[in-house]
């Protein structure tokens, strides 16, 4: 690309499951008139989070690509892909510190499934204790 020449990427946003909705023609309604107020910049909606104007590249990221594009995934996990791509950030940056990993509340494992993914626990003196009510 020569010095002139400006690639231009646009701008990511994206909308999924919002939780405990009591009148979903209301929030969409809502969430309409929130976008034209903001003159239609980009926004994400989804896991009780509603946020614009923040930069979302992680969306561009093959491995959370492949969890919004694949067949495996189902909304709600979609929908929280934020909220993964925090964990994955810290879990990742905190995999040389001393201590084990805890997770509280891992339902399904969903996202203990996707911290070994991203951990090699096999090499790491670690543990990732997971913990649920059933």
């Amino acid at each position: 690309m020569s010095s002139n020449t400006r690639e231009t990427i646009e701008p990511l946003q994206m909308f999924g499951v919002n939780f405990n909705i009591k009148d979903q023609q209301k929030f969409q309604l809502a969430l309409k008139l929130l976008r034209e107020s903001t003159g239609g910049i980009p926004m994400f909606s989804a896991d009780n989070l509603i946020t614009w104007n923040r930069n979302l590249s992680f969306l561009r990221d093959d491995y959370y690509q492949q969890i919004l594009n694949g067949k495996e995934s189902d909304a709600v996990e979609k929908s929280c892909i934020w909220r993964l791509y925090i964990l994955l950030y810290f879990a990742e940056h905190c995999q040389n510190i001393a201590g084990d990993y805890i997770e509280l509340g891992c339902h399904k494992g969903t996202t203990a499934k996707r911290v070994t993914e991203k951990i090699d626990f096999g090499n790491k003196e670690k543990k990732y204790w997971l913990y649920d009510l059933f």
